[in-house]
C-alpha cells in the first residue's frame, strides 16, 4: 500500500530533517576523530619517553597502566560530547515531527508537545547502551595498543619502529584506524537510535492522527540487503506488520551499524478525521537518481535500475530469483529480520 499524498508530504519534510540529523552526527563523527587524533599524538609522545627495549616488566606495566588511563580519558571525553547531543536530541525531533504534521494541516487535531524527561542516552543502540559501546571500544583499544606495545618490546624493536608499528606510519595505519572507524560507526548509529526512539513516541503521543509507520531506505546502491528488505514495510504503532508487510519491527531503524533509513507516519485522512479540506497533492524526494515519488520503494527502485544493478546489489543468483517472481525483496530475511544466504534461499523456495 503506497503512500498517500499527504503522507508523501510529511515524509519528504522528515527525510529533509534526516538529512540535518546526518549533518549533526557528520560534526559529533568529526569531534571524535579529533580527540582521537590528540590520543595518538599523546601515546607517540610518551611511547618517545625512554629506551623501550631497556624496559624491564616493572616498567614495561607501569607504561601500560598509564597510556590504559589515558586512553580511557579520552574515551570519557569522546562519549561526553556525545551524549550532550543526544539528551538533546528528542526534543528536537519531538518538533519536527509536530512541524511536519502542522505543515499538512493536521494542527487542530495534535497532542500538546511533551517534554522528554527521560535521558535518551540509555536507548538501547545494537543491543547495549550507550555507555556500554564506548567502555568496550575504549577497552579494545587499550587491550591493542599493550598487545602490539609488548610484541615491539620482546622483539626487540626501536622506540621509532614501535610507534610505528602501533601508531602507523601513515594515514590509514596504525591500531587507532579501527577504533576511528569504530567510533564513526557508534556515534552516526547512536544518533539515528535515539532519533528513532524521539520520533516513534511523537507519534505515539498522536496517536488520534497517527495509524502507523512506514520504513523508507536510501535508495542507492549502499543499502543493505536488511533495508533493501524492509523497504516500504509498514506497522501500526504497537509494532504489528499491516497492509501485506510480513517482516517483524524489531524495534525499526536503524537496522543495522551505520543505517540510513527512517520511519514516517501513517496518517489517518482528513475525512477520516472529520476534517472539510482538500488532500494535499502529490510530492517527491531525492535519491541517487534525482527526483522520484516519495512513495517509491526499493522494488520499483530496482526495476527501473536494470539487471546490471540489479545483479550488484543483490548478488547475481539472489536477483535472478527476484527477477524471475521466485522470491520477493522481503523474502531475502528470515522471519527474524536476518539476511538469508543464496543457498538458504534455494533451499526455502525449493529452487533448483
Amino acid at each position: 500500500m503506497a503512500l498517500s499524498p499527504i503522507e508523501r508530504q510529511i515524509a519528504d519534510d522528515l527525510l529533509t530533517h534526516t538529512l540535518d540529523l546526518f549533518r549533526l552526527d557528520a560534526s559529533l563523527r568529526r569531534g571524535a576523530l579529533d580527540l582521537l587524533q590528540q590520543l595518538q599524538n599523546e601515546l607517540r609522545t610518551k611511547l618517545s619517553l625512554g629506551n623501550l627495549t631497556a624496559f624491564d616488566k616493572t616498567a614495561t606495566q607501569r607504561l601500560l597502566a598509564e597510556t590504559s588511563a589515558i586512553i580511557d580519558n579520552y574515551y570519557r571525553q569522546i562519549k561526553q560530547k556525545s551524549d550532550e547531543a543526544l539528551n538533546a536530541l528528542p526534543e528536537v525531533e519531538a518538533q519536527a515531527v509536530r512541524d511536519a504534521l502542522v505543515g499538512v494541516g493536521y494542527a487542530t487535531a495534535l497532542a500538546p508537545p511533551v517534554h522528554f524527561a527521560t535521558a535518551m542516552t540509555d536507548v538501547m543502540i545494537q543491543g547495549a547502551p550507550s555507555a556500554e559501546w564506548w567502555s568496550r571500544q575504549s577497552t579494545d583499544t587499550q587491550f591493542r595498543f599493550s598487545n602490539a606495545v609488548r610484541r615491539g618490546i620482546v622483539q626487540g624493536r626501536t622506540n621509532q619502529q614501535i610507534i610505528g608499528d602501533v601508531l602507523g606510519r601513515g594515514p590509514g595505519q596504525g591500531i587507532l584506524e579501527v577504533s576511528r572507524r569504530n567510533a564513526a560507526a557508534l556515534v552516526q548509529t547512536s544518533v539515528q537510535t535515539v532519533a528513532n526512539v524521539a520520533r516513534l513516541e511523537s507519534f505515539a503521543q498522536n496517536a488520534d492522527v497517527v495509524k502507523g509507520v512506514e520504513q523508507i531506505s536510501t535508495l542507492d546502491g549502499h543499502t543493505t540487503d536488511i533495508c533493501i528488505a524492509y523497504s516500504g514495510g509498514q506497522w501500526d504503532l504497537q509494532g504489528k506488520p499491516v497492509n501485506g508487510t510480513k517482516l517483524p519491527f524489531n524495534g525499526g531503524p536503524p537496522r543495522h551499524w551505520n543505517c540510513r533509513s527512517l520511519l514516517v507516519p501513517k496518517t489517518k485522512s482528513f475525512k477520516e478525521l472529520g476534517i472539510d479540506v482538500p488532500e494535499k497533492k502529490s510530492t517527491t524526494r531525492a535519491s541517487v537518481d534525482g527526483q522520484i515519488s516519495a512513495g517509491t520503494t526499493f522494488d520499483d527502485f530496482l526495476k527501473r535500475k536494470g539487471p546490471a544493478f540489479q545483479d550488484e546489489i543483490l548478488g547475481p543468483g539472489r536477483a535472478q530469483l527476484w527477477r524471475d517472481k521466485r522470491i520477493t525483496l522481503q523474502q531475502l530475511l528470515d522471519l527474524h529480520g536476518n539476511p538469508l544466504s543464496l543457498a538458504e534461499l534455494r533451499a526455502k523456495y525449493k529452487v533448483a
